[in-house]
């Protein structure tokens, strides 16, 4: 079998598929090493993820999946009744940011970085399908050990967790925000989330009238951004009171994952 041939049935695995299609699975298929597939698939992204194509490939970690170019997403939302994601609130991304820099991770290791109690706000994101159960810890209790998952990914627009922004350039950009509000992982966690909200919002040509929320994120500040937040159901009381704690005080006193790093250190 040619790679002409071979990237033909790779199509075709792709599409039946429908879901991520780990790059084992295709090497099986064809009768061949992981290597060998993961060149193949590298020439197939390289032909169909370009702006003239409707159809792209997406890549999470070792999977490949199926998936509409984003910039036809105002003719897609005509055909398909698809609802933007709601933003994550300010104490949802602190919990989310601790988890995938520090996965797998206990939830009291968790609240003893955040200094508050987080089983509401876990389970809420495991709800969202952005975070779940990877094992248990081998120690007293065994306590359950939670990770990242392949929506967030998705949802952030990496293809895996080495993607994610490092320490050190967080501490860059501490060092150029020295006399400004604190930034926390969060925040650049936040960043990647509103660039994918915000391209989407471009592709929408300012239709969002008809939508469930309108939000402008031109310019905001990673906290100013979440004024509005209050008009959704998912942001409860308890978020609000957790919020409010973690970034009160014109946000000096928010806390962010490199306190634990320079525990570490």
């Amino acid at each position: 079998m040619n790679i002409k041939e071979m990237k033909s049935v790779i199509e075709s695995l792709l599409f039946v598929t429908g879901n991520l299609l780990n790059i084992s699975k295709i090497a099986d298929v064809l009768d061949i090493d992981k290597s060998t597939a993961m060149k193949l698939m590298t020439l197939l992204m390289d032909e169909y993820n370009t702006a003239d194509h409707g159809i792209h490939i997406l890549k999470i970690d070792d999977s490949f999946q199926l998936c509409s170019n984003a910039e036809n997403f105002e003719y897609v939302s005509k055909l398909v009744n698809t609802k933007k994601p709601q933003p994550l609130s300010n104490a949802l991304l602190e919990v989310l940011s601790i988890i995938a820099y520090n996965q797998p991770i206990t939830k009291s290791t968790i609240e003893e970085i955040r200094g508050v109690s987080s089983d509401y706000l876990v389970n809420k994101l495991i709800d969202r399908n952005l975070v779940q159960e990877c094992g248990r810890l081998n120690a007293p209790g065994k306590p359950i050990l939670f990770k990242t998952t392949d929506e967030f990914l998705r949802q952030f627009g990496i293809s895996s967790l080495s993607e994610l922004p490092s320490f050190e350039s967080l501490s860059g950009s501490l060092d150029e925000n020295s006399e400004k509000d604190e930034l926390t992982i969060s925040d650049l966690l936040h960043e990647e989330e509103m660039k994918k909200l915000a391209n989407d919002d471009n592709d929408d040509d300012n239709s969002d009238s008809d939508s469930d929320y309108n939000t402008d994120y031109d310019n905001e500040s990673f906290f100013d951004s979440f004024d509005n937040y209050n008009d959704y159901d998912d942001y409860s009381e308890y978020d609000k009171e957790a919020d409010n704690e973690l970034y009160g005080n014109n946000n000096s006193e928010a806390k962010s994952l490199l306190n634990k790093d320079n525990k570490n250190s």
